[in-house]
């Protein structure tokens, strides 16, 4: 196996680790009880059969992980269809397209990363959903590493080290984490709630290891609708909405080492680590089509690896912003 192979599985094992803890907050909240007060919102999930929508974006990725500090940040758009399917519905994400592309340091440019970040952008597979808006699953994976392998063509890369990087880009683990981290933002954490203007309520839950799924992690989340504004929504008016979340940083260091060593990496640990999810988002209350949508991830702590105690921050943030 080639150094770049070898760099890009690493990545890829640590990368799957990191999408199946941290991508399972926040869970679902119970609905609430309807306000007497003419100020209650109701929010329900009804994306119609048909829907199309061009989604622009930004997305941030920081990283500092025993190494030194990086940054990319990519701005694009595709397009989004919304189609009937035998479990409910199927959320497209097509002809995706980046607009700009930054790195520091500067990625080289035969580095495989830069290719696909600066020509496909931010990738996504198509989603599954329920018919109650539930997120069932992933399709199209096939089709986009696909997408990956033309982008990557050019590079005449020998089979493993295309195979490790179309791995690490396309892993089902990170594109499912992904996806969760977007659809609750958007869908899992408001569908059947109903919430008075200006209310703030907490919930605490616990969400199952996709890695290690004998062992649990606690979040405590924080909900809020902070008030109503003028859009171009049918009704006039979207919900500004507010999601703080965050598990116990103890149990969520405990967690994290022991997905490491699920994932065959025996020398490493983690310490004090402590995370910080947050959503803002306007959406239509009738039908929680989103109108923007900012979900960001932040997690701080200390790496072990062999005895040597590294930093280690990861940053995440995307804003989408949509027009029908």
């Amino acid at each position: 196996m080639t150094a770049c192979a070898r760099s890009a599985a690493l990545r890829l094992a640590l990368a799957g680790a990191l999408a199946g803890v941290l991508g399972a907050a926040p869970g679902p909240a119970r609905a609430q009880e309807p306000g007497a007060g003419t100020d209650t919102v109701r929010f329900r999930f009804d994306w119609p059969d048909g829907t199309e929508a061009t989604v622009g974006y930004t997305r941030v990725i920081e990283r500092e992980e025993g190494t030194p500090a990086s940054r990319i940040e990519i701005e694009g758009e595709y397009t989004m269809h919304v189609h009937g399917h035998p479990s409910g519905l199927v959320v497209e994400h097509l002809d995706p397209l980046a607009t700009r592309f930054r790195s520091a340091p500067a990625l080289p440019p035969d580095d495989p990363r830069r290719i696909v970040y600066s020509t496909l952008g931010m990738l996504d597979a198509h989603w599954v959903v329920s018919g109650d808006g539930e997120l069932l699953g992933l399709a199209a994976v096939e089709a986009l590493a696909g997408s990956v392998v033309d982008a990557l063509r050019p590079l005449g890369l020998d089979e493993a080290s295309l195979e490790a990087v179309v791995a690490e880009v396309t892993s089902e683990t990170q594109l499912m984490g992904n996806a969760r981290d977007l659809w609750r933002a958007m869908v899992g954490a408001w569908a059947d709630l109903d919430v008075a203007v200006g209310e703030t309520f907490t919930t605490q839950g616990e969400e199952a290891n996709p890695i290690v799924p004998s062992v649990v992690l606690p979040y405590l989340h924080e909900y809020r609708l902070v008030g109503m504004e003028p859009c171009a929504a049918p009704g006039g008016r979207c919900a500004h909405l507010e999601l703080v979340s965050f598990p116990d940083p103890h149990e969520l260091t405990r967690v994290m080492s022991d997905a490491l060593q699920q994932m065959g990496l025996p020398q490493m640990s983690f310490e004090r680590l402590v995370q910080l999810s947050q959503v803002t988002l306007l959406t239509d209350p009738a039908t929680l089509l989103p109108r923007e949508v900012v979900v960001s991830k932040r997690v701080d702590g200390f790496l072990l690896d062999g005895g040597e105690r590294k930093i280690f921050r990861r940053g995440d943030s995307t804003r989408l912003s949509f027009t029908y």
